[in-house]
């Protein structure tokens, strides 16, 4: 059954569900991601560092070497490469719209752009470069689907505008769901236990009649009694 493209909790968990169909390097990188990010955001309530500061501070408190992430971001910071961090900010918009429930590969690795960029540019334009990016993609899209949504479903491939916005719907929300990956696995980790699975009706299959034999030889005799029972019907 294919999604309905509303929201509701009920098409929430449909989403989260598919998305864990997803082979299990990409959910294992998706949980990285969204450790990033949930450490990042509890760190914004004290010292408020950048997405990269929080890795660093990271590397630091575990004794780990940090010269390879100053490097990048310093690389990052050049002003001359200003125009190539917005740009790449722009194309996570991209990587977004090209989100599928069984691939999620593009929406995290849209996160792990966003997430490094925003060391130069800051989160809130990191993340406004990206929606707008997003939304550009779906609306050249939805102006491709237009000429087509009066012609007949035919053998081809091709866009159509209520396809669109569902597809649009639902890449957004996976995208949504990526960064609270982490979150919800562990909420789902400790109440598993504790939850009560309805038993599920398994199919029951009658088995069909068999003929008998009996009734195979009567076939002719019930079809037609009347012509069974005329002697000029009977040939000698």
């Amino acid at each position: 059954m294919g999604w309905s493209g509303r929201l509701g909790w009920s098409e929430w968990v449909e989403l989260a569900r598919a998305g864990r169909a997803a082979p299990r390097w990409q959910l294992v990188v998706a949980g990285v991601v969204s450790a990033l990010w949930s450490c990042w955001m509890i760190d914004q309530v004290g010292a408020g560092r950048s997405p990269l500061g929080v890795l660093r501070a990271g590397l630091v408190w575990a004794d780990l070497p940090a010269d390879w992430l100053d490097q990048a971001r310093a690389w990052l910071a050049a002003p001359h490469r200003r125009p190539v961090v917005d740009a790449a900010a722009w194309a996570v918009g991209g990587l977004w719209a090209a989100t599928h429930r069984r691939r999620v590969l593009p929406a995290v690795v849209g996160w792990l752009v966003l997430l490094t960029v925003a060391d130069a540019l800051g989160y809130a334009v990191a993340a406004r470069h990206a929606g707008f990016g997003f939304a550009v993609v779906v609306g050249v899209l939805l102006l491709l689907s237009v000429p087509l949504r009066r012609r007949p479903m035919g053998r081809g491939v091709r866009l159509y505008p209520k396809d669109v916005f569902v597809a649009a719907a639902r890449a957004a929300a996976l995208t949504i769901l990526v960064p609270l990956s982490a979150p919800l696995l562990v909420v789902a980790a400790l109440c598993d236990p504790y939850l009560t699975v309805p038993p599920r009706r398994l199919p029951v299959r009658l088995p069909l009649p068999r003929p008998r034999a009996d009734a195979d030889a009567d076939v002719p005799a019930r079809r037609d009694p009347e012509r069974q029972a005329d002697p000029r019907s009977q040939r000698p």
